[in-house]
């Protein structure tokens, strides 16, 4: 299935851009058994676009964020595609090398579109440039279970309105959580949010803490919670410091 996105999206990162996109899938998986995968780009708008597909290594660091460098480790083709108006356009991916023995390898496959020149060659006709991020995950070995595994830590944070939690991959596969649920005597209010924690990764949130269950949590060890996924819920017990 085709899916259209604006600019508004988070998948493209470039600011009130008028043409649209579409990416099918939004997210690819490859295997050692599975090395090759297709990306279809549809361009909605009435103008032509040039855009250049590359490959980035995705890690994630607990102060900064998510860090992308660029490789070779997956071959990308065409290294450039022009779309016309209303077409669409395939870009291939292919595995270079074997799959981790144990975790899972994260990239994103980043689509950025190439400012064209007016017709005098004056300048861009463009001021802002279309970006895509597409997550890529290379699986282990088949016979390896790969499984995220989530650990939370929490405390008051200063301001006495926020719970602060760390929230610590240790498992060997990436979570995309969409919710986190505290369920207990005197849970804050849910917390509705949209992530990726990479395996290995560290992810601090602030989480508002409603009132009524701010004087209850002052006397509380621990809560319960649930995060909500893209695939199995996860359930566990965060101590509050």
């Amino acid at each position: 299935m085709i899916r259209y996105f604006s600019c508004c999206v988070a998948l493209i990162s470039s600011s009130l851009v008028s043409a649209q996109v579409a990416v099918a899938p939004i997210r690819v998986e490859l295997t050692d058994a599975r090395a090759t995968a297709s990306v279809t780009i549809a361009n909605d708008s009435d103008r032509t676009m040039t855009m250049q597909p590359t490959l980035m290594r995705w890690t994630q660091d607990g102060s900064s964020g998510d860090q992308l460098v660029a490789s070779r480790d997956i071959v990308v083709a065409p290294p450039l595609i022009e779309i016309g108006p209303k077409q669409r356009q395939v870009v291939r991916v292919a595995l270079r090398s074997p799959a981790s023995a144990d975790v899972e390898r994260t990239y994103r496959l980043v689509v950025r579109e190439v400012p064209q020149q007016n017709a005098d060659g004056t300048g861009p006709v463009l001021k802002f440039a279309l970006n895509l991020s597409i997550p890529i995950f290379v699986l282990p070995k088949a016979d390896i279970k790969v499984a995220p595994k989530v650990l939370l830590a929490g405390k008051m944070a200063s301001n006495p309105s926020r719970l602060v939690l760390d929230i610590t991959n240790s498992g060997t596969a990436h979570v995309q959580a969409r919710e986190i649920r505290f369920i207990g005597e005197a849970p804050p209010t849910g917390y509705n949010t949209m992530f990726y924690l990479l395996p290995g990764a560290t992810k601090r949130l602030d989480v508002p803490v409603s009132p009524a269950a701010l004087v209850q949590l002052a006397t509380l060890k621990q809560l319960s919670y649930e995060i909500v996924t893209s695939t199995t819920p996860i359930l566990g017990v965060v101590p509050i410091n």
